[in-house]
């Protein structure tokens, strides 16, 4: 079954006359089709598929889809849509909304008799579930990130700022194949590291410092996100402990994860480890991901999401001391029926570099 087909399938279980899907990611899932985040907008009814875009991308639009009719907007894309919505007498419209500004949904209300509603979350279940294809490609993402990881332990040294190490990340990445970063690339040393987002800085690398990186590849435009926490020589003694307790968290919470465990469940149990031994856990453990680094099901508190089998999911428990440092570590996951199996597979034990 094709993916339009499908969508069909669940609009018609939810009684959805027609869908306008904006979000970049889930216009080049349903059609193929990838461009930059707000040149393209599929509208989709049981008859009509329409991928509206501009005059740049007609020809690659209509290579890379199958089902569609392609259609270039002239004026505006909002402002052409809601004639286009008139034309077919379309009566509701239901809006795939976190990625319209107020903007845009102001222009197409103008345009368009018709009644705007929000879409539910159906293309990002389909996309929750990965497939044979998708597996195989998030797969090399994650080997990008392994062969990267092992290259700058080679390269990494005291009197380095974070961006050196940053750059060289990044161009190990591509040079494996990488188109880009899944993210901007955190890279926190010393006591930068109790900044769980600190991305890389002119800060100087330190003898003695506990340096996080956390890098992802996008790869055939899927993502990876792997993260590790090295000493630059010896550490601090209480880093040396936060980090066997972070380790022995995710390999719980792994023992853990398989088709059928809650959201909430799996986060209280990598929660409840790292308040046993006198910590906080102050973010989510983590969260799944594929053409977007950040996708549903989220390892939360207050998510009663189920896990499904092939969904992938990172696991990143992390602890954080102000004014001393952090650690994190986190690897990627395919969820199965009885279990789960690891993606990422860099070294994971404490690597202190002999400085």
């Amino acid at each position: 079954m094709n993916k339009i087909t499908q969508l069909r399938q669940m609009m018609a279980k939810q009684q959805i006359e027609a869908l306008l899907i904006s979000t970049q990611a889930n216009v080049y899932y349903v059609s193929g089709f990838y461009a930059e985040a707000g040149v393209a907008t599929i509208l989709l009814t049981q008859k009509d598929a329409y991928l509206m875009s501009d005059g740049r991308f007609m020809t690659e639009a209509k290579e890379a889809t199958n089902g569609f009719e392609v259609v270039r907007w002239k004026d505006d894309m909002f402002q052409d849509l809601g004639k286009l919505i008139d034309t077919l007498r379309i009566q509701t419209v239901f809006v795939d909304d976190d990625s319209i500004s107020y903007a845009q949904a102001s222009t197409l209300m103008a345009n368009t008799k018709a009644i705007l509603k929000p879409a539910p979350k159906m293309i990002e279940q389909m996309r929750s579930i990965k497939t044979k294809e998708e597996l195989e490609i998030i797969q090399k993402a994650c080997q990008i990130v392994d062969d990267a990881f092992e290259e700058i332990l080679k390269y990494i040294r005291p009197g380095m700022s974070e961006a050196q190490v940053r750059n060289e990340l990044e161009f190990q990445m591509r040079k494996r194949g990488a188109e880009n970063c899944s993210f901007e690339t955190i890279i926190a040393s010393g006591a930068r590291g109790a900044l769980p987002h600190g991305v890389a800085s002119e800060k100087i690398i330190e003898k003695g410092d506990m340096v996080t990186m956390d890098l992802g590849a996008l790869y055939h435009h899927y993502c990876s996100d792997i993260t590790r926490t090295i000493a630059i020589g010896q550490p601090n003694e209480e880093l040396i402990k936060i980090y066997k307790i972070v380790k022995d968290t995710q390999a719980i919470m792994a023992q853990h994860l398989k088709a059928g465990i809650v959201s909430h469940d799996l986060e209280k149990i990598g929660r409840d480890y790292i308040e046993a031994h006198g910590y906080d856990l102050i973010h989510g453990p983590g969260h799944s991901f594929g053409l977007e680094i950040h996708e549903a099901p989220f390892i939360s508190s207050k998510s009663d999401a189920v896990f499904e089998e092939n969904v992938v999911v990172t696991l990143e428990p992390g602890i954080y001391v102000p004014g001393l440092g952090g650690v994190r570590i986190e690897d990627d996951f395919l969820v199965t029926k009885d279990g789960c199996i690891q993606l990422t597979h860099a070294n994971k034990d404490l690597i202190i570099l002999p400085f």
